[in-house]
């Protein structure tokens, strides 16, 4: 679960310059939590006949921490956009980025939810990009 929604999060919450580098700490943290579950069930190994029930709980121990944590997170401010409340939006981008947060992130969202983003086919966009149009 961690794996595939802590990415999507921060992809709809990070501001553009922010979010690869947000995504790849995030990443870099899964690694880091398996490589310690396996030492940890190393260290465990030769500790008897349970040793199997403690390498078991004490791999709960960080979900039930991220499950605590996702408690109190705000909700996705596109999923809010989406389903019109804007202003809590606003509210949630202010809390997690500053004031000027809502004013980077928000309209983006607004444009995509509302239809009025424009669709891009990869011939226009590489052409932007190269300077072409």
């Amino acid at each position: 679960m961690a794996s595939v929604l802590s990415p999507m999060y921060i992809a709809e919450t990070a501001p553009s310059q922010m979010r690869g580098r947000m995504v790849a700490i995030n990443q870099l943290t899964i690694v880091i939590g398996i490589l310690v579950t396996n030492l940890v069930n190393y260290s465990l190994r030769n500790e008897g006949d349970d040793a199997w029930r403690w390498m078991m709980g004490l791999g709960a121990v960080p979900s039930a921490l991220f499950l605590i944590g996702v408690i109190f997170l705000p909700e996705s401010p596109h999923w809010l956009v989406k389903a019109g409340a804007d202003e809590k939006a606003t509210e949630n981008l202010q809390r997690i980025g500053g004031l000027d947060m809502p004013r980077i992130a928000l309209q983006p969202s607004k444009d995509l939810c509302r239809g009025r983003a424009q669709k891009q086919t990869t011939k226009t966009f590489l052409a932007k990009r190269c300077g072409l149009l």
